[in-house]
């Protein structure tokens, strides 16, 4: 795995996104990250240790520590939907404020720069950022539903499931992979993945938090896709992404051009591509009128009259300076 600078990764995703090459996955670090902050596995876990044993005091033997550890117990029970789920995990734990990251990957989405992405979180944060965009990202939550979405929709895979589509089912603990309906939906999600991956470039974010015992999920359904280029964003130490998501390193490994790293925050680098993006659209329209320009004036426009202004992801375009001989009533994308 090659370190490489922020600036350098950015402008390689972007050459995949122009290329029409670049898949993303997310994990859950992407929805850790401010405004979002959608809490830690250790503190949903300690949250629902907490009820549980305030609850049954020494008449029951303690709830486990870990979220893996609750959720096979429940499961092992029958009772992973109707007790853990319903009256220990906090309802509106999942709920929050979209990032920067968030409203990225659903611009990017929705104008079909990412063509396939595929999550392990079961908030809808990407959903949600995508309706202020004005824009209805599509989801499924395994590859039968991901495939039946209009052919014109980029798809967003939630390989765990999804707190809105079927909260019941959500993916919390190991023995869930081998019963129906997971067992089923994870092979739907494993051939979907496959095509929509092979040869394709990878950008990987959020894959550095202590929900990493989910990845089991994700390396089933990745099986033996084998990309192209693998860019992993990640703000940790090297080595402990290898061991936190050993599927997805494993993947990294399989490319058969370049597995690289940035050490940056996926909701940063995720807002730099978008805002690169964005710029590249802007410049394209604008050097078609350059030949128009030169029709009409006999001489060619000052060069920086074809470069975007320097604006960010939320101002309009129509809403900065202008540059001399310049006028547009676009916004940016």
């Amino acid at each position: 795995m090659q370190e490489i600078p922020f600036n350098e990764a950015v402008a390689a995703a972007l050459d995949s996104l122009l290329n029409d090459r670049l898949a993303l996955l997310a994990g859950a670090g992407l929805s850790m990250a401010p405004p979002s902050s959608i809490p830690s596995a250790a503190a949903v876990a300690a949250a629902a240790k907490e009820k549980y044993d305030g609850t049954y005091g020494t008449t029951r033997a303690p709830l486990p520590k870990t979220v893996e550890a609750q959720a096979d117990f429940f499961f092992q029970r029958g009772e992973l939907a109707t007790v853990y789920f319903r009256t220990l995990i906090d309802q509106n734990i999942f709920a929050g404020r979209p990032n920067e990251g968030h409203f990225s990957v659903a611009d990017l989405l929705l104008v079909r720069g990412i063509q396939t992405a595929a999550t392990t979180n079961v908030d809808t944060l990407i959903e949600t950022a995508g309706q202020f965009l004005m824009g209805q990202v599509g989801v499924g939550i395994d590859g039968l539903a991901v495939a039946a979405l209009p052919p014109d929709t980029a798809p967003l895979l939630k390989v765990h499931g999804c707190r809105v589509i079927d909260p019941k089912n959500m993916v919390w603990a190991p023995a869930q992979l081998t019963a129906d309906p997971i067992a089923g939906r994870i092979a739907t999600s494993e051939q979907w993945l496959r095509v929509r991956l092979l040869d394709r470039d990878l950008l990987i974010i959020g894959y550095w938090t202590d929900w990493d015992y989910l990845n089991a999920v994700l390396a089933t359904a990745l099986g033996a896709v084998t990309p192209t280029r693998v860019i992993v964003v990640d703000p940790g130490d090297p080595a402990a992404f290898a061991a936190k998501a050993p599927a997805l390193y494993a993947l990294g490994e399989r490319a058969t051009a370049t597995f690289q790293r940035v050490n940056a925050s996926g909701s940063d680098f995720l807002a730099a591509l978008r805002l690169a993006f964005s710029k590249s659209f802007v410049r394209r329209v604008l050097h078609l009128g350059v030949q128009d320009y030169q029709d009409q004036a006999g001489a060619s426009p000052d060069a920086g009259w074809t470069e975007p202004p320097n604006l960010d992801n939320d101002v309009p375009l129509a809403d900065a300076p202008r540059s001399r001989g310049l006028r547009s009533n676009s916004t940016s994308s």
